[in-house]
C-alpha cells in the first residue's frame, strides 16, 4: 500500500521536503516527484502503518519549516557575530 501527500512548493522549500524525507527513510520508502507548483510525495507503507507514517512524516515536515524559518530571521544576526569576530582578529594582528 503507499500513501500519497501533495504540498504546495510555495508553502514548502525544496530543502524542507527533502530533510524531512531522508529522516523518513530510517523507517519507509519514499519517492518524490514534482510539478510546476507541488510536491507529489509517495510513501510505501503496509495498512498497519499508515497512520504512524503519515504523521512521522509530518511531524518531520513541521520541524524543519520551523527550523527554514528561523534561519531566515536569525541570518542576519549570524552574518553580524561573524563579522564582527573576523574583525576581532584582524584588528589583534594588526
Amino acid at each position: 500500500m503507499d500513501v500519497s501527500i501533495e504540498l504546495e512548493k510555495s508553502s514548502y522549500p525544496e530543502q524542507t521536503v527533502r530533510k524531512s524525507l531522508y529522516w523518513l527513510s530510517e523507517d519507509y520508502q519514499w519517492q518524490l516527484n514534482e510539478t510546476e507548483n507541488h510536491w507529489l510525495i509517495t510513501i510505501f507503507v503496509s495498512q498497519e502503518s499508515l497512520e504512524k507514517a503519515t504523521s512521522r512524516f509530518h511531524q518531520l515536515l513541521n520541524d524543519f519549516l520551523l527550523r527554514h524559518q528561523l534561519d531566515i530571521k536569525t541570518q542576519f544576526l549570524r552574518e553580524k557575530i561573524i563579522f564582527s569576530a573576523l574583525e576581532k582578529i584582524a584588528n589583534a594582528n594588526s
